[in-house]
């Protein structure tokens, strides 16, 4: 494949906020190629071919995730609920499945799959039994092959889907409610299985885990999901754009006016940025200090250019009126020197980490930091770019600020 045309088109598409499918995926190394170039979904052969009964569409993802993951970045996909279980031929006859839950009460279901490892469905006991209970209901269908009476209809997701996306695969279902598990594929072909129960489970302790490291003002990751996160981007040796946003003036503003009005600034920096859209990540590192990740490089420039816009226009609202007319408040330096501050402005830091350049988070902690220091020193509510591949020992080289459009 070659990927100068395909990355035009994937960049003009990132730009106007749209995602991109793939089609006609047959070789594993456009697949390596379409995760280069950030494409989100793909179609093809390599997932699956024609067949009389199609195998059931599954959320099927480029990204190139270890199979074999930790125990903390694997309890974030399907992975972390799989579990073996045996399956049916789609032509097992129904008298055979009879005899099966008969003889294992234990199973409540079975998934059928076909000689390729497709997906066709599920048989559920529950309704498959009743099912049977109808007045010459088993004289009919007990020489039918299983696939008359399965589910064809079962939730299945890919083992690198997250989990809130599974949960929510369920929960938007209009039969979740009556079933127990869903179906995990790896490429299109069956695994196994996920309980509910398990997905329940899972979801609650990261919830538990979140609200333990969240920071208090805005309910966001604190310090150490950030750190992790960067990590984990890093070693999946991921392309993203990592942006440092910090506030201009802030300690003088909480000097001149409260710490409670410096926390709605804060609350309201925070909430802005969570409307921001291609934000894959947000944190709050602490203070005025908010860490945002894109795994589409792409959209990192727009994302610093729309959270200062935004912050530029609403932030001198939060000032009194002789202050907005004036355009400054009395304060102190720190060297305890009486002075004047401009009303408070938003600096960006941002780091394209090229797939495979940087392999610890602390050096990328300190390209973002030095990124975000030069665009303090431009002056506020501007943006500097680091490129990773272009860094050096020394340290980084920067952009010259951008103009924010008004």
């Amino acid at each position: 494949m070659r990927a100068a045309v395909p990355g035009t088109i994937v960049r003009l598409a990132h730009s106007l906020g749209c995602q991109v499918v793939a089609e006609g995926l047959e070789q594993e190394a456009d697949r390596v190629v379409l995760v280069a170039l950030n494409v989100e979904m793909a179609q093809g052969y390599l997932y699956a071919r024609p067949a009389r009964v199609p195998p059931l569409a599954a959320r099927l993802v480029t990204d190139p995730t270890p199979r074999e993951r930790t125990n903390q970045a694997g309890a974030e996909t399907a992975h972390a609920l799989l579990e073996p279980h045996e399956s049916l031929h789609p032509d097992y006859s129904v008298a055979d499945v009879v005899a099966r839950f008969l003889n294992v009460p234990e199973i409540d279901y079975y998934p059928v799959i076909d000689e390729g490892r497709q997906v066709l469905g599920m048989v559920w006991r529950r309704e498959f039994m009743n099912r049977l209970l109808y007045r010459y209901g088993y004289d009919l269908y007990h020489r039918k092959p299983i696939r008359q009476l399965m589910d064809c209809q079962p939730i299945v997701a890919d083992l690198r889907t997250p989990l809130e996306t599974v949960s929510r695969l369920i929960t938007d279902s209009r039969k979740g409610f009556r079933k127990e598990a869903v179906i995990l594929v790896e490429n299109g072909r069956y695994v196994g299985v996920g309980s509910f129960t398990s997905l329940l489970r899972l979801i609650t302790d990261i919830k538990v885990q979140s609200a333990h490291y969240a920071n208090p003002l805005s309910g966001l990751p604190g310090n150490i999901p950030i750190r992790a996160e960067l990590q984990r981007l890093l070693d999946e040796r991921r392309a993203f754009t990592a942006l440092y946003l910090d506030l201009d003036h802030f300690k003088p503003y909480n000097d001149h006016y409260s710490y409670e009005d410096g926390d709605k600034v804060i609350r309201y920096l925070s909430h802005l940025l969570q409307r921001i859209s291609g934000v894959d990540f947000l944190g709050h590192v602490g203070g005025d200090d908010f860490v945002a990740i894109t795994t589409m490089m792409t959209r990192g420039e727009a994302i610093a250019a729309q959270a200062i816009a935004e912050f530029s226009g609403g932030i001198a609202s939060f000032y009194r009126g002789e202050d907005r007319k004036a355009g400054v408040i009395l304060g102190r330096d720190r060297e305890d020197q009486p002075r004047r501050f401009p009303l408070m402005t938003l600096s960006v830091g941002l780091v394209n980490v090229e797939a495979g350049t940087l392999t610890h988070q602390q050096h990328l902690a300190s390209l973002m930091t030095r990124a975000k220091k030069a665009a303090k020193a431009a002056g506020g509510n501007t943006w500097r770019v680091v490129h990773s591949a272009e860094e050096s020992t020394e340290g980084p080289s920067s952009r010259r600020p951008q103009p924010i459009l008004r």
